[in-house]
């Protein structure tokens, strides 16, 4: 679980200073897009109190600064990269609870490709409204853990064994944690990583 803490403090962390919606604006995509690359270039400032005042403006942002945070990542100045990496993991979760509002308001809009691990969940649970149902609780429950599994797949199996050790600890876990921990021990995207570490402890290694 030590690899993926970054990556859940850093959500909890920017999440928490938001209300639970992004913020509604009178302004067109395209404006929110230009102030959102303005706000980006900020980043950079010499001064510490206007490079922060644009991260917190570009959270507010949400889901509007997508692009220009995803083009951050690339920049060549360090403070710039540093801040819009640090930024990432909030816009990409309320992107990825926008899709959970797509699926559960349009029975039409297909899960596949859509959230973190869809195609496992598809092959194994098929695609009818009850396995619907629960994929969307699934993922509305076990979002951070989910995508932090495909984000970083050789990172998940150390973290794979601590929660699964974790919930035989507590001897019971709830029905979306066991079901999240069955899915990503599934994804054959993950399975090498948690091999890898199963032969580990195994070994004694952790």
């Amino acid at each position: 679980m030590k690899a993926l803490i970054p990556i859940l403090v850093s959500v909890v962390v920017f999440l928490s200073a938001l209300p639970a919606r992004a913020a509604e604006t009178d302004k067109t995509p395209q404006e929110n897009e230009n102030q959102a690359e303005e706000l980006v270039r900020k980043l950079g400032n010499p001064t510490f109190r206007e490079r922060e005042a644009a991260s917190r403006d570009l959270a507010k942002l949400g889901l509007g600064a997508t692009k220009a945070i995803e083009e951050g990542r690339k920049n060549p100045d360090p403070e710039i990269r540093a801040r819009c990496e640090r930024l990432y993991p909030m816009i990409r979760t309320l992107e990825l609870k926008r899709r959970i509002e797509e699926l559960a308001a349009d029975k039409e809009v297909p899960i596949a490709n859509t959230l973190p691990l869809a195609a496992t969940y598809e092959k194994i649970c098929g695609i009818d409204e009850n396995a619907r149902k629960f994929y969307i609780e699934l993922c509305k429950s076990q979002l951070q853990l989910l995508d932090a599994a495909v984000s970083d797949p050789e990172a998940m199996g150390e973290a794979y064994f601590d929660f699964t050790n974790e919930l035989g600890k507590r001897g019971t876990g709830n029905v979306t944690e066991g079901a999240a921990m069955f899915l990503i021990g599934a994804a054959e995207e993950i399975a090498p990583s948690i091999d890898e570490a199963n032969r580990m402890q195994k070994r004694g290694d952790y």
